[in-house]
């Protein structure tokens, strides 16, 4: 059983985002075998990023295809040592950052 922590993600464009999960393998040793794997670009491959817990600078998630605001699907996959498989997705939303603007100089008037 894999739980996202929180249940969904919000990031700040331009900035990095933080992912988790906490992953109940079950199974008849209730481990994992190997770690968690992500799929960042909602293609159904995964292995974009690897562990429980993953940070992502903007331009790795530009990798993925996350580029500008908006909501995006994320997914993680674990393997117990059974192995049997539970994927599970949430969604990662990235809001608009209000651009600043600094004006320098003498005023004129």
């Amino acid at each position: 059983i894999i739980t996202f922590t929180p249940a969904t993600f919000t990031s700040q464009e331009g900035g990095p985002a933080s992912m988790a999960v906490s992953v109940d393998p079950l199974g008849s040793t209730n481990t994992l075998q190997g770690d968690v794997l992500w799929d960042l670009n909602n293609d159904g491959v995964y292995g974009d990023a690897v562990g429980s817990s993953i940070r992502l600078t903007w331009r790795e998630l530009a990798d993925f295809g996350i580029v500008t605001t908006g909501t995006y699907t994320v997914s993680a996959q674990a393997t117990n040592t059974d192995g049997f498989t539970s994927q599970s997705s949430t969604t990662l939303t990235v809001v608009n950052t209000i651009p600043v603007v600094t004006v320098t100089g003498n005023p004129t008037g």
